[in-house]
């Protein structure tokens, strides 16, 4: 027997252990047996999350949990910004799974990822294809660090996919899951062991609109100077902003930044982007992910059909992966800010997915703070404002 699965979903606010209740209760009533080994959680930060959590807990009686807080869920049915969506889980003969967490992401990234992929690696064989999904505290710091920790450790022989947990923008704090804790600054994770491998692909469909620039000073996340100007001058030269901009301390909340991220380039004519947090009073800009000094960096945009059309082309590789195998379920990795871009049509990037899976494949995802993956070529990175797909066979 393959994996069993169930999704249910709650949007009632009033009262979060009930809302906890209702999502597993439906999530169990669509499962073909209704056995859980291991229940993956994506909720709004609307919710009181021990209660929530403690109502997911007593429904399944005692399965490991595992999940984060969000800025928005999806499902087949689409986004909703203000839910509670449980995955429920049940091994089988051709897939397993293991869990596992590491803490203080935010002191050292690379060594957080390090102990995550020690507490892994334990599991590793020859005889199965390796998918660790990783959902770190996604306002804690060089994302970028964490992927470089956990793939020193685990190397090319996993694939590594995820998504950074949110908090519906208000950027005060995420939440992470594990063991029925409700946990922060934290990387919880699952180890898929399975016969058929994983279809995993990332685009984001961003194209550069400035010429190139220097990163002329950067230190991990920290970008100081751009053409050795301060970073935060020479970016709002471009939109000829002044440089006392009211609220430019929030960079990362203003809509040019949104809708204007920085690209680094990358093999076979890819860009990696990189969205702003906020600046210091220096005109550094603070990157959710890693700058790189002396690199060429561009300002970068997109349109609703290029973002669109991403999700189709993600959609379509991932499917090319896995071949005549059986689709399970749809896991789904959509950065917050290509909200922006896309506005009243956020809904066509699921209905591209569907349109290419087909419409009785179940989709489980969460708009995210930062997606983990890797383009056609190369390693896994950490990315921003890109769509994850991971296609789980059997």
């Amino acid at each position: 027997m393959g994996i069993d699965i169930g999704i249910g979903k709650s949007s009632q606010k009033k009262n979060s252990y009930q809302a906890g209740l209702e999502a597993a209760k439906k999530a169990l009533s669509n499962m073909e047996k209704g056995e859980v080994d291991l229940a993956l959680v994506y909720s709004s930060i609307k919710y009181d999350m021990r209660e929530a959590i403690k109502g997911i807990s007593e429904t399944l009686n005692g399965a490991q949990i595992i999940g984060c807080t969000t800025a928005g869920e999806l499902t087949e049915e689409g986004l909703d910004k203000e839910s509670l969506i449980v995955l429920t889980l049940k091994s089988g003969d051709t897939i397993n799974f293991k869990s596992g967490i590491s803490h203080n992401l935010s002191l050292k990234p690379r060594d957080s990822g390090v102990k995550l992929g020690n507490a892994f690696k334990k599991y590793f064989d020859n005889s199965h294809n390796l998918t660790l999904m990783i959902l770190p505290d996604g306002l804690s710091g060089n994302g970028a660090e964490l992927v470089r920790g956990l793939y020193s450790v685990l190397g090319p022989n996993i694939q590594l996919v995820g998504g950074s947990a949110g908090d519906d923008l208000n950027l005060k704090g995420t939440y992470q899951f594990y063991a029925s804790k409700v946990l922060q600054d934290s990387v919880p994770g699952i180890l898929f062991l399975s016969e058929a491998p994983f279809g995993i692909s990332l685009r984001h469909g961003l194209y550069p609109v400035s010429g190139p620039m220097l990163i002329t000073k950067a230190q991990a996340n920290i970008l100081y100077e751009i053409d050795g100007e301060p970073a935060v001058n020479a970016y709002l030269k471009y939109f000829n902003l002044p440089k006392n901009i009211k609220g430019v301390e929030a960079l990362g909340q203003l809509p040019e930044s949104h809708l204007h991220p920085l690209g680094m380039p990358e093999l076979g004519d890819e860009y990696l982007i990189r969205h702003f947090i906020n600046t210091n009073p220096d005109g550094s800009i603070i990157c959710t992910g890693e700058m790189h000094q002396d690199s060429i960096v561009r300002i970068m945009t997109g349109t609703t059909e290029t973002l669109v059309n991403a999700a189709k082309e993600a959609a379509i590789q991932a499917m090319n992966f896995v071949k005549d195998k059986k689709i399970k379920l749809a896991l789904v990795f959509d950065c917050v800010s290509r909200l922006w871009i896309l506005k009243e049509k956020q809904g066509e990037e699921i209905e591209a997915i569907k349109n290419i899976l087909g419409k009785d494949v179940p989709i489980f995802g969460f708009l995210t703070y930062g997606e983990i993956g890797k383009f056609q070529y190369g390693q896994p990175q950490f990315h921003n404002l890109a769509i994850v797909i991971c296609l789980i066979t059997e």
